[in-house]
């Protein structure tokens, strides 16, 4: 009887013994905003005027704390944390939960909220992002977004499962208003190997 080396599963249990990590361990840093540090803000030069604002706010989910992101303007801008090793063919489970503070306002034709999995390769030259929409779906592209009709303003939480494609080496993970005016709160970030 023979069998044969499994190449991924190998380079799996390689990521993770060299990162410390268990398959069942979550790659986010400070993924519930307790610790208050590992998480940055992004603002693209489009929305620098438009009064972006990132804070460790009170009121997340079980009276923990929380991340609040806000803009004065409709506006374009993300938190963004670490960046970790993945191994192609895998699937990954992304979770994170979402409160819109009331009167937030959502453009035309833009989703409001995304997470932004960048997807990178081994010289880390970023290849096509995956999208993660407010309700789960996973979308290739930013042309698709559909327009709700408002965000949740009580604690949502929301699950998808994104795979690494070959060639990729890292995700690189973007918590993003896009095309939002107002505040959310986020909790509970995760990403881990799916089930």
């Amino acid at each position: 009887m023979t069998s044969k080396l499994n190449t991924p599963g190998i380079a799996l249990v390689f990521a993770l013994i060299s990162t410390g990590l268990s398959a069942s361990d979550n790659f986010i840093r400070d993924s519930s905003f307790e610790l208050g540090k590992g998480w940055n803000l992004f603002i693209p030069p489009e929305s620098k005027s438009h009064g972006v604002k990132f804070e460790y706010v009170a009121g997340g989910i079980n009276g923990s704390r929380a991340g609040r992101l806000s803009s004065d303007e409709v506006t374009r801008a993300a938190l963004s944390n670490t960046r970790f090793a993945v191994v192609p063919g895998e699937r990954y489970q992304i979770s994170f939960s979402y409160k819109a503070e009331p009167n937030g306002v959502v453009a035309t034709g833009q989703p409001g909220l995304v997470i932004r999995v960048n997807l990178l390769d081994n010289n880390k030259v970023t290849l096509s992002p995956i999208y993660v929409l407010y309700d789960g779906k996973v979308v290739p592209a930013v042309k698709t977004f559909p327009t709700p009709a408002k965000l949740a303003t009580e604690w949502t939480k929301v699950e998808a499962i994104v795979d690494a494609p070959m060639g990729v080496s890292t995700f690189d993970i973007n918590l993003f208003l896009w095309g939002y005016q107002g505040a959310i709160l986020f909790d509970d970030i995760s990403m881990q190997l799916a089930p």
